[in-house]
């Protein structure tokens, strides 16, 4: 594989944003059930690789009906941790039980994603689809 290719990891993320823009929560619950067990920090490094490739931006946003209440920005990261904008510590603890945010005002059936979402540029969908990744269409999940 070059240094230009996607690793399988890659691709599968670019994949969980291939229909739409997702919160982080959907792209690493989707890398988990390909069958990647990244820690948070290895999830983070990841996804900037991707963004420093043009192939994902980044953004930070609010739910005010759920009583979030931080600034809606787009997140322009120069070190993976940047990644989450404001919001590190909610990052770190729906990372770690692998779901949505529990803890907010109004209660809604399964969780409310934290505020970070991703987004496919479309130098990304012109990558995810090209066919030297074919294999990665291929492949089942491995859990």
């Amino acid at each position: 594989m070059s240094s230009q290719e996607l690793t399988r990891a890659e691709w599968c993320a670019l994949n969980a944003l291939a229909d739409d823009i997702e919160p982080v929560e959907e792209v690493s619950r989707s890398l988990r059930q390909d069958g990647f067990t990244l820690s948070a920090d290895e999830f983070l490094q990841t996804m900037f690789r991707l963004i420093q490739r043009g192939f994902v931006t980044v953004s930070q946003a609010p739910i005010p009906a759920f009583g979030q209440q931080f600034s809606e920005r787009t997140i322009t990261p120069s070190r993976p941790e940047d990644i989450v904008g404001d919001l590190d510590a909610e990052f770190r603890q729906t990372y770690a039980r692998g779901d949505y945010l529990q803890r907010v005002s109004i209660p809604a059936p399964g969780g409310v994603p934290f505020g970070i979402y991703f987004d496919l540029t479309s130098a990304g969908r012109a990558e995810w689809g090209k066919a030297i990744y074919k294999a990665y269409f291929d492949a089942e999940p491995s859990v």
